[in-house]
């Protein structure tokens, strides 16, 4: 399936196939939710064509509403290199919603846009995730954003499963409020168990911890992994719960 971005080279506003680089072989499918299901309150969404098939056989009722449909995305990755072009990875991925969802145009209440607002705050909360690693590499004298990229990565994928069977568990008659904090819930489970396997291999180093300046502050404070925790589930909190 083929998704498109903005042309920047293109002075008429076009569109171009997107591509995958190596750079982004860990990002899952539904974190570009936007790309596969287009927002029809942009002038210039374009979707996959083949997304748009689907939607008018189910305008048509040749496609049930409540029938799960699966957008599986597979790409060739190359290596980047101009003159051999050679694959180094193929990717596949996919997400699965109800066709009443993934086509509902209910103005306001309309899934696609919730569902986006809600990919939005989750990847806020993998922020200040990041946010909390690199405190965490600071405090043991570690490269931060080795360290925390990798860390990062570790908590998107355990986001990836919950997040999917999330989306396939939704329905359009849902009341929409109740279903996202089902998910922020679930969310902020995920941040604790993160947090918790920091917590179960900490070392003295982690709890004596050192200063360190904290959100571009110019004064140094006082930061160990107990101080990062609770930084992190306020902002998390914050975030989700207001």
């Amino acid at each position: 399936m083929t998704t498109w971005r903005e042309d920047k080279q293109a002075k008429d506003g076009s569109k171009k196939p997107a591509t995958k680089g190596t750079g982004s072989l860990g990002i899952a499918m539904w974190r570009n939710f936007g790309d596969y299901v287009s927002d029809k309150t942009a002038k210039d969404s374009h979707g996959p064509g083949i997304v748009d098939w689907l939607n008018q056989l189910v305008g048509k009722d040749l496609i049930d509403g409540d029938k799960t449909i699966y957008l599986n995305s597979i790409a060739l990755v190359s290596d980047g290199n101009a003159t051999s072009q050679s694959p180094v990875a193929e990717v596949f991925d996919y997400m699965g919603l109800n066709a009443d969802v993934l086509f509902d145009d209910k103005e306001e209440l309309r899934w696609p846009n919730r569902i986006n607002g809600v990919i939005d705050t989750t990847q806020k909360v993998a922020r200040q995730y990041w946010q909390f690693t690199t405190r965490i590499a600071d405090v043991r004298n570690l490269d931060s954003r080795s360290f925390s990229s990798r860390e990062t990565g570790k908590f998107y994928d355990r986001l990836n499963e919950p997040f999917k069977q999330w989306l396939v568990s939704l329905k359009n008659n849902d009341d929409r409020e109740v279903k996202i904090e089902e998910w922020y819930r679930e969310l902020r489970d995920v941040v604790n168990q993160s947090v918790d396997i920091f917590e179960r291999s900490s070392t003295p180093r982690d709890h004596h911890g050192k200063s360190l300046k904290v959100n571009g502050q110019k004064q140094e404070k006082p930061m160990n992994i107990f101080i990062a925790e609770n930084i992190l589930r306020a902002q998390v909190n914050s975030l989700l719960f207001g």
